[in-house]
């Protein structure tokens, strides 16, 4: 996981919080300006299905998307182990 993080900071060239949905909206449209999707209540989105659309424009969303895969893995392993 700390690659995948390694590899999203040196694109966007600082740290920044990956699983804060506010630092991703200012990395992704403020910072790289790639085309904001709206949410219908008018948020932007920062949902799997609109990454992958910005994947051609961008190697951000790409990484981001693996990132919450690996992230969401992980939490599936660490709930199963709990259990036992």
């Amino acid at each position: 996981m700390s690659k995948l993080e390694l590899q999203e900071y040196r694109i966007v060239k600082h740290q920044f919080k990956i699983n804060r949905q506010q630092y991703l909206i200012q990395v992704l449209y403020d910072e790289f300006y790639l085309p904001i999707q709206r949410t219908p209540y008018g948020r932007t989105c920062v949902k799997k299905s609109y990454l992958n659309i910005l994947v051609d424009k961008h190697p951000l969303p790409q990484l981001i998307t693996e990132y919450r895969q690996v992230l969401n893995a992980l939490g599936r392993c660490i709930d199963r182990f709990e259990q036992v």
